[in-house]
């Protein structure tokens, strides 16, 4: 049996360090600014949209947003029902509603990504389906994880059609805290689980899974998470701020930061990827 494991550090430096959030910006400056260029009959269209990029670049990468001065409330959404607390079948839910979902724009669809990404879910389902999705160690079952573990997908070369996948034990309550950001986990797995049934694991190397795993989580957080920036900027900003946050909470943050800070491209993937799991071993 074959163990591809999503891990974190915990003996890591403090994780708000690691999270590239810039100071507040003068948000409604910059707005006012756009709407000034808009008003104008003989505004440039380059200018509009150097403007206005202008605006959005500084606004999706600070840790305050003037929530009254945009008149929008950046919250990430729960990956429960109201009043509930997150379960694995919730999560999956909730994942299954997200890649659903319309993409922002024509403009930003990678026809092979969301092919991919449809595939993954739908592998995700067929192995819920035959129960071999859950909590590691649940219903009497020997744990598979290490304690550093945050999920892995189990198979056996040869037997394509098997597989599973784990969860920590406190997976749910990770959702609790990021909602939506908690299906990142999933469509890395899910991406593992195609590969597995596809044969195609067994003829990669480490880097090179995870690689392409992480591409798959840094497209499904940028394309299936409306305003995904808005809400990790916020999210992040009150969970290292809480000393009620647990450490794995705060370093998976870390790790999502970084994949979209570096896997927007192979190459920046890879070198990410190489620096956590070069040496064969799990280090995020």
């Amino acid at each position: 049996m074959t163990l591809l494991a999503i891990v974190f550090l915990l003996g890591a430096a403090p994780a708000r360090a690691a999270v590239t959030l810039r100071p507040p910006v003068e948000l409604e400056t910059k707005i006012t600014t756009v709407k000034d260029v808009l008003a104008d009959p003989e505004a440039d269209a380059g200018r509009v949209h150097e403007q206005a990029q202008a605006m959005f670049d500084q606004a999706q990468n600070t840790h305050h947003i003037p929530v009254d001065g945009l008149g929008y409330n950046p919250t990430r959404q729960d990956a429960a029902a109201p009043g509930q607390k997150a379960t694995i079948k919730s999560i999956l839910d909730t994942y299954h509603t997200l890649t659903a979902a319309e993409p922002p724009s024509p403009l930003m669809v990678d026809e092979e990504f969301e092919r991919d990404i449809v595939k993954g879910e739908l592998r995700m389902q067929e192995i819920n389906a035959k129960g071999d999705m859950g909590v590691d160690g649940e219903n009497g079952k020997a744990k598979v994880l290490p304690d550093e573990a945050l999920a892995a997908y189990q198979w056996q070369v040869g037997a394509s059609e098997a597989g599973s996948v784990v969860f920590q034990n406190f997976f749910p309550e990770l959702a609790d805290w990021t909602g939506e950001f908690a299906t990142e986990t999933f469509a890395h797995e899910a991406d593992h689980a195609v590969r597995g049934k596809e044969q195609d694991l067994e003829h990669a190397d480490h880097v090179e899974r995870e690689v392409t795993a992480m591409r798959k989580s840094w497209y499904f957080i940028t394309h299936k998470i409306t305003d995904y920036s808005w809400k990790f900027a916020h999210m992040a900003q009150q969970v290292m701020n809480n000393p009620k946050a647990p450490a794995y909470v705060k370093q998976t943050l870390v790790h999502i930061g970084k994949i979209l800070d570096n896997c927007g491209t192979p190459d920046g993937c890879k070198k990410y990827a190489s620096a956590l799991y070069g040496d064969g071993e799990h280090h995020h």
